[in-house]
């Protein structure tokens, strides 16, 4: 093992990433989506983004989980890991995915998803159906939402965005004052649940509140991360950021 270099693990990878398999994949994995509600009860959300240090080669995920009544943080984690797909759009989930993947899989295995996971980033309104909230939503099997600052696929009609080719409502936009965010299904959650969910977690700032948080966390956390805590789980240090 003393030549290992991880470095050159993600060249390997970057180099036998095949953006046709990913596309087929995605158009695959997108027939999974549930686009109904399957969510008992609404206790906690989760808000999940992702920053990226040094040279963008290693990113990291942050989950943070609020009480969906009070919207005051219950706790917050964060995995740090490489990065090695360079970032091609439509297929921005498997760039991502290393550091969410360590991250959602150690919340699962102890319990401690949420019961609906607000992603960043788009969900069916994507050009194959099938951004990183539903990405997200279908391989960890959890009720998700795609929450985007802007529009990746569609046709704008006042407050929706509809699908060009099948005239399907894909997403709702949502304004507060001169801003305006994309809501979409993940998986396991009808568009009416998400938007609501979002208009009533949208309360401050440029994005709902739990994004908003994990948004916060990651850019502090970027500062700080060091190679030592490549592909570990940690808790968020208080950062004064609520």
């Amino acid at each position: 093992m003393s030549n290992y270099n991880p470095l050159d693990i993600c060249r390997n990878i970057r180099s036998k990433f095949n953006s046709r398999r990913a596309f087929i994949t995605q158009k695959t994995l997108s027939k999974k989506i549930l686009k109904n509600d399957y969510i008992k009860e609404i206790r906690s959300l989760g808000g999940l983004d992702l920053s990226y240090i040094s040279d963008k080669s290693v990113g990291i995920a942050v989950l943070s989980i609020v009480d969906y009544q009070s919207l005051e943080l219950i706790k917050c984690f964060y995995a740090a890991a490489y990065t090695c797909i360079p970032y091609i759009p439509g297929f921005l989930a498997f760039r991502e995915m290393p550091p969410i993947a360590l991250l959602l899989t150690w919340a699962k295995k102890r319990e401690l998803l949420p019961d609906v996971l607000i992603v960043d980033g788009h969900g069916i309104a994507h050009p194959r159906g099938f951004g990183i909230a539903s990405h997200v939503g279908v391989v960890f099997d959890i009720p998700s939402i795609g929450v985007a600052k802007r529009r990746l696929t569609g046709i704008e009609d006042n407050d929706k965005v509809v699908n060009r080719e099948t005239g399907e409502i894909i997403a709702y936009i949502l304004h507060k004052g001169n801003r305006k965010i994309y809501v979409s299904i993940g998986h396991k959650v009808s568009l009416e649940t998400a938007v609501n969910i979002v208009r009533r977690t949208w309360t401050r700032g440029r994005i709902p509140i739990p994004t908003l948080l994990a948004d916060r966390f990651s850019k502090q956390l970027k500062r700080i991360v060091n190679a030592g805590d490549l592909g570990s789980i940690k808790e968020c240090p208080r950062l004064g950021l609520y």
